[in-house]
């Protein structure tokens, strides 16, 4: 994700505001963000990719994708 979209979706989140181009206002946001990474985000914070006031926005629960597709399917195929 580009810095500057970083910065836009973090104000964002902290704010629950957003100023569309069309309105000549800001809007109130209501919204759960879900997220998705294929990506190691400590290791993209410490490579400077990644903003570091955003990512704790993105901490509040991991899933691990691969044990849940080991429970759905428990052969060996994943």
């Amino acid at each position: 994700m580009p810095p500057a979209l970083q910065a836009r979706l973090l104000r964002m989140l902290q704010e629950r505001d957003m100023h569309p181009s069309a309105a000549g206002r800001a809007v109130r946001v209501d919204f759960d963000l879900i997220c998705a990474s294929n990506i190691d985000l400590a290791a993209a914070v410490n490579a400077g990719e990644f903003r570091a006031d955003l990512k704790p926005q993105n901490d509040q629960q991991s899933i691990s994708a691969w044990s849940a597709l080991r429970h759905l399917f428990p052969t060996n195929l994943v």
